[in-house]
Order: structure tokens, then C-alpha cells, then sequence
């Protein structure tokens, strides 16, 4: 399958790249719970409800296990793990929780492969994928 993009400039002029040319993914839709169980019940022996069953109960597991302060591990998947935002303050002892902390995130890092000579990694959702300019 190929990935198209199309090629987009940069019309911010305080950055250092002002005026040039950078691409873009073109996305073509987005895909829910309902259409990975269809998907995933035409390749298994699991059943759409089943499917969609253990999607909605594997994000109710993340979620409870995430906020219990672990990462979570889906093999071949990738890793997911929650972070804050604060605002900074001098001293330990200014640190307010309900005025300087501003936000809890979710942090994926998608599962992939280290190249042992090079050092670079391979996403396992990218392997295999071609891009093309869209017209």
C-alpha cells in the first residue's frame, strides 16, 4: 500500500525555513472499533461483538493500569505510559500539584526494529510502506 502526500509551504516567517517546500501525509479517512472488528472477523474465527467486545475492554484495562502508574506493553504493538506538563518554580517547596501541574498526557511509542549497524529504528507500521506524491 502506498502513503501519498502532497507538498505543503512554509508561510510562517519567523521560522528559518520560511518559504520552502516540506511534505505532508495525505489521510484518506479514519477507521473506528466497528471497522477493525469487521476487518479483524473476516481473518478469524472471533465473531464482529466478540471483537468489539475486547477492544472496549482492553482500553478500559490501559486505562485503569496506566493510571496505577505502569507502562503498558502491547507486543509487537508499541508501549504506552502517561506524562504531565508543569509550569517550573524555583524551590521543591513552591511546587503546587493543583496550580503548576497543567496537563496529563498519553505517550505512545510504536513497537520497532534497531538496525545493529546503523542505530536507526524501524517502526513496525511504517516496514514495508511506499510513498508516493499525490497529484
Amino acid at each position: 500500500m502506498a502513503i501519498f502526500i502532497k507538498l505543503y509551504q512554509n508561510k510562517y516567517n519567523r521560522q528559518h525555513d520560511y518559504g520552502k517546500w516540506f511534505a505532508r501525509v495525505v489521510r484518506t479517512g479514519e477507521t473506528d472499533i466497528d471497522r477493525l472488528a469487521e476487518h479483524i472477523e473476516q481473518n478469524t474465527t472471533f465473531k464482529k461483538g466478540e471483537v468489539k467486545g475486547l477492544l472496549i475492554e482492553l482500553v478500559e484495562e490501559m486505562k485503569q493500569e496506566l493510571q496505577a502508574g505502569r507502562t503498558v506493553n502491547l507486543n509487537g504493538f508499541g508501549r504506552f505510559h502517561l506524562s504531565v506538563t508543569s509550569l517550573s518554580v524555583d524551590k521543591p517547596e513552591d511546587f503546587n500539584i493543583a496550580r503548576h501541574i497543567t496537563g496529563i498526557k498519553c505517550k505512545f511509542t510504536p513497537a520497532g526494529r534497531r538496525d545493529p549497524e546503523t542505530w536507526r529504528v524501524s517502526q513496525v507500521f511504517s516496514e514495508g510502506a511506499e510513498v508516493k506524491r499525490q497529484e
